[in-house]
């Protein structure tokens, strides 16, 4: 009778462990559902981010070779202007 008593006994301490450590893995399951549904709604937002068609606001061109090339100041303009306008 006294070696059921000890069975049941190590039987019972042994589902108790068990029980915690799954309440601890569903636990962390949990938290790795949360955490990878807010990584896909930041993955989402970035795709739609990058999407947008982009703009360029400003451009500035500057030739600092003008010289070695032999360039006068009117080509180097006309050459400013004609790539400004392809952009």
């Amino acid at each position: 009778m006294a070696g059921y008593l000890i069975v049941i006994f190590m039987h019972g301490t042994m589902y108790g462990k068990l029980v915690e450590k799954n309440y601890e893995l569903q636990s962390k399951v949990n938290d790795l559902q949360k955490q990878k549904e807010a990584l896909m709604e930041d993955n989402e937002d970035l795709d739609q981010e990058n999407n947008k068609p982009s703009t360029i606001e400003i451009m500035e061109i500057k030739i600092s070779n003008a010289e070695e090339l032999k360039l006068d100041p009117l080509i180097i303009h006309q050459l400013s202007d004609k790539i400004k306008k392809r952009s």
